[in-house]
């Protein structure tokens, strides 16, 4: 009787190590947008794992320097997960980190903003050196010391602003925050301001960008080619003060360059995933995406931004690709109001184009030459990805995609003697 108790024992505890290892190792979606793309899901996965991973570890670090953050969810977004289209770049990916709880008594401010501040600089420092000494395929364009001064030079500014929000937040006044940029590098005088109507939740952080890494493991399908593309990681942050017994639930808004403002509510309804299962328990209690009402607001902002967004495109005659993706996308974020066939004819013409090879080609030419050129602009990075073959790996990719289309012969001689002109250069 004892022999079957062990082995029945042993073989549960056989089953529970292989179900916590396909666990450990599984990534879990969500997503609210019903017009998703979910066939790249099992291509982008590995990499996704990589990024969930060095979250984890960058946990453990910051809290070697006190703070004990947690991770409320992870979005990868971007056209990679979004319907007809076959040609997706790169991925954007961001993260809710939840700073913790801050009291105020109605005096702490200082305290309470240099804390917050401090808390985010811990993340951003201990996530750059984690990517700096990891060997997972991934690459940061800049520094840990880069990123630190960068943090560094915009600390006052935030603080200054942390401090000015928190009775908006106590009283539950909505406000109007200003930043401001020189129209004209060194004129004083020709300061731009620029405004930002914020929900009393909200406080916005000036110049906090993501940081920009690089991998050739960024696929959607078996047809894209593998060369570096860039992953944009945004962190984006929360905490909670308490003042008089009540808890004020805040958003910190990164401003990541003048003018514009990273958000999850800004994003949510087009092209966009969430992985792990704290997204999940954290989907379930957002606000505009259980209230009616203001999902139909949200949904209605976002499609106004892709309009904005395609006017400009079309105006500076560039991108048309991503116009493509972006009309694409108002479509879908509009599709109750359109007739089927309407629908139907917008998806058509963004299929054929999309699908066309000779565009193919030249969309992975010109992301090619995108990354490269971003990836010039950092010596270190540079050396590196010399040192291990990458960007001999684009430069031969390159030759190859023009030599394709000059096989298929639709594209212009002068086009293609530039592009062999601009190969030769890089070689």
């Amino acid at each position: 009787m004892k022999k079957y108790v062990v082995l029945v024992l042993s073989l549960l505890l056989l089953v529970f190590a292989i179900t916590f290892f396909v666990f450990k190792r599984s990534v879990f979606y969500f997503y609210a947008n019903p017009y998703t793309q979910t066939s790249g899901f099992v291509h982008i996965s590995k990499v996704i794992k990589k990024l969930d991973n060095l979250l984890s570890l960058t946990k453990l670090t910051v809290k070697n320097d006190g703070y004990d953050i947690k991770y409320l969810y992870q979005n990868p977004y971007g056209s990679g997960f979004l319907r007809n289209n076959p040609i997706p770049n790169d991925l954007d990916f961001a993260v809710g980190v939840y700073l913790g709880d801050f009291e105020y008594n109605g005096e702490n401010s200082l305290d309470i903003a240099m804390r917050m501040f401090d808390a985010i600089r811990s993340f951003y420092y201990n996530l750059a050196i984690n990517l700096q000494f990891s060997e997972q395929n991934l690459y940061l364009s800049s520094t840990p010391m880069s990123v630190l001064s960068r943090l560094n030079k915009f600390e006052q500014t935030n603080i200054n602003d942390i401090i000015s929000a928190l009775d908006y937040v106590i009283n539950k006044e909505n406000y109007v925050k200003f930043t401001y940029f020189d129209n004209i590098i060194g004129v004083s005088e020709n300061l731009v301001k620029m405004p930002y109507v914020m929900n009393h939740n909200e406080i916005l952080l000036q110049e906090l960008r993501p940081l920009i890494l690089y991998s050739d493991e960024v696929v959607y399908n078996d047809q894209m080619n593998k060369f570096l593309r860039e992953i944009s990681f945004v962190p984006e942050f929360y905490a909670r003060i308490k003042h008089n017994g009540k808890y004020y639930v805040v958003e910190l808004v990164p401003e990541a360059f003048k003018g514009t403002r990273l958000q999850l509510s800004r994003r949510c309804f087009a092209s966009t995933v969430f992985s792990g299962l704290n997204s999940f328990k954290f989907l379930r209690n957002v606000s505009w995406l259980v209230d009616d009402n203001q999902y139909i607001r949200y949904r209605l902002l976002s499609y106004k931004r892709h309009i904005q967004e395609i006017d400009k495109l079309i105006d500076a005659r560039k991108s048309p690709v991503k116009i493509l993706k972006r009309v694409m996308q108002v479509a879908d974020l509009i599709k109750p109001l359109l007739a089927e066939e309407e629908y139907s004819d917008i998806s058509k013409f963004v299929v054929d184009n999309l699908n066309n090879p000779d565009i193919q080609l030249l969309n992975d030419y010109l992301t090619i030459y995108s990354n490269v050129a971003n990836i010039y602009r950092f010596d270190s990075l540079k050396g590196n990805l010399l040192r291990l073959g990458k960007l001999q790996d684009m430069s031969k990719l390159s030759e190859d995609i023009v030599s394709e289309l000059e096989q298929r012969g639709n594209i212009s001689k002068t086009l293609l003697v530039k592009m062999k002109n601009i190969n030769a250069g890089f070689r």
